[in-house]
């Protein structure tokens, strides 16, 4: 007679479902803590990494060139509605 197993996957709303090109609102400071006036705005989720999420702002530019990507922790951003 076969033993069966049932399993129980967990769902944990810790982890939002985030993809690249959504809009997300800042609310703690980048990976080097240099950028913390963007807490409260809203960036695009540009690509996923191991270390974070990098997002863009459209409209800021380094040297008036250069599009602001930063990296952020998933700890440190949340979904816009």
């Amino acid at each position: 007679m076969k033993r069966q197993v049932n399993y129980v996957q967990l769902e944990l709303p810790l982890y939002p479902k985030l993809k690249r090109g959504q809009k997300v609102r800042i609310t703690g400071v980048d990976s080097t803590g240099e950028y913390g006036f963007l807490i409260g705005k809203v960036g695009i989720i540009s690509s996923m990494a191991e270390e974070g999420i990098w997002v863009r702002f459209p409209g800021r530019f380094l040297a008036r060139k250069i599009p602001l990507i930063l990296l952020y922790s998933i700890w440190e951003i949340e979904k816009c509605k």
